[in-house]
């Protein structure tokens, strides 16, 4: 015979508990996973960026260049000669806080339902050693964004020099 207060202890400790059969809640999708591949190559650095700006992740977009932290090389920002003498001023002391900075008012002006893509149209040249590269590629950014008085395509010229680090 069961005792009441076994009862009422049992009774109290099932109520509290969750029906290990109820379907879950579903995971938000604006919270998903990265697709982040750990840059053994040259190459997948690359495709870091093009992933991250996909994806809209800021953070991972800042990954793929030089951290202070492992390596003795920081990220440095060069604009074509044309585009500097046509904005003076804007781009003196452009660093890695500009740059995550711009990419994330970037990304706040295009709407969820929108799309961002990063593609190598062409690539110009390319010299990979054992632990360094240096890799100039054409790009084309495409940033379905609001307002539509801005731009919506920039197409450029990029060259990334890379070096293996500590991590």
């Amino acid at each position: 015979m069961v005792k009441p207060v076994t009862f009422l202890v049992f009774l109290v400790c099932f109520a509290a508990c969750r029906n290990p059969f109820a379907t879950r809640e579903p995971d938000d999708p604006s919270l998903s996973a990265s697709n982040w591949v750990s840059p053994l190559y040259p190459e997948q650095v690359l495709v870091n960026l093009q992933t991250a700006v996909a994806e809209r992740n800021t953070d991972n977009f800042i990954r793929c260049f030089a951290d202070p932290a492992y390596s003795s090389r920081s990220f440095r920002f060069e604009p074509d000669p044309q585009t500097s003498s046509n904005h003076p001023g804007v781009f003196d002391g452009w660093g890695i806080n500009r740059e995550t900075d711009v990419m994330q008012q970037a990304y706040s002006l295009v709407p969820k339902d929108s799309t961002c893509m990063l593609t190598w149209t062409k690539i110009l040249r390319e010299i990979i050693a054992s632990d360094t590269a240096v890799m100039v590629r054409q790009y084309r950014l495409e940033l379905r964004h609001k307002p539509s008085i801005l731009p919506v395509v920039f197409e450029g010229q990029a060259e990334f020099r890379l070096a293996a680090d500590r991590s």
